[in-house]
């Protein structure tokens, strides 16, 4: 399995504080593969991450593979999430978790409105979505204030779900996350703290992404060129991203090569960061 990410460990697997604190806080070897402490399931993953390398080698080997997948709209990355869930994934996106939030008494509605005013709000009291999109889509600013509230939010949620699926045992969980490399500067409210094992870009070159775009939105040249452009580049993800899987052609061929790297993934040997 791929080397766990942390921000402790640019190297990846489990930094040596980790394990340090691991040794401290469990005084006592535990009998092979069972925790010591009822902490223990209470603990951060990069804790536990040390505390099997330590005592369970075998089960560390074992542990929950962590995919964050992300890509640039028009690449296809939400049918790749679907056949994922299909093949056996647990799936947690993003988007959803927004949705969430921002929906009358979620964490993050109070501040939107405190934020950018009560105009945003429809009569049902819900957040008029599509007018706050159309504001920050062209207003670099009010974008920035609205990440500001939002990522932390988002990103604390897949944290917490992702825990979820490790403590229930699920072989592979995915964080669909399109935003997931936007913000590499800004590690306090980007994807950079999250325990990932893997980045899976969803790859198109940017011509079928205009192509794509204009297909299913009924948009301009011009304008799937903007959405496109207001993104990272997908090249720019490509460089940052672990395996790319390139959805440029026919569907058929992408969901082909996917299910070989899922049988990977799932595959008692190490899986490999190999590009698509």
């Amino acid at each position: 399995m791929a080397a766990l990410r942390s921000p402790l460990s640019p190297s990846g697997g489990p930094s040596l504080w980790a394990a340090r604190k691991a040794a401290a806080m469990i005084p006592q070897p535990p009998k092979p593969c069972q925790p010591a402490s009822p902490d223990f399931l209470s603990a951060d993953s990069e804790f536990r991450a040390a505390w099997h390398s330590v005592y369970c080698p075998t089960m560390a080997r074992k542990r929950t593979l962590a995919i964050g997948l992300t890509g640039g709209i028009g690449t296809g990355k939400s049918r790749v999430a679907e056949l994922l869930q299909e093949l056996g994934a647990a799936v947690e996106g993003s988007d959803q978790i927004v949705r969430e939030i921002q929906a009358p008494g979620g964490a993050a509605l109070a501040g939107i409105v405190a934020t950018f005013g009560d105009e945003y709000l429809l009569p049902s009291g819900e957040l008029d979505r599509a007018r706050l999109g159309e504001l920050v889509f062209r207003n670099p600013e009010a974008r920035e204030k609205l990440g500001t509230l939002i990522h932390p939010l988002v990103y604390r949620e897949l944290a917490d779900r992702l825990e979820s699926h490790r403590r229930k045992g699920e072989p592979v969980v995915v964080l669909d996350i399109p935003l997931l490399l936007e913000g590499p500067k800004d590690w306090w409210r980007s994807g950079a703290l999250l325990p990932l094992d893997l980045i899976v870009l969803v790859y198109a070159d940017e011509e079928t992404q205009v192509e794509r775009i204009m297909t299913r939105d009924q948009l301009s040249r011009g304008e799937a060129l903007a959405r496109i452009r207001a993104q990272l580049s997908i090249e720019e993800k490509r460089a940052l991203a672990d395996v790319v899987i390139d959805n440029s052609g026919s569907w058929e061929s992408t969901a082909e090569r996917l299910r070989e790297q899922y049988a990977e993934w799932i595959s008692d040997d190490e899986p490999s960061a190999r590009p698509r």
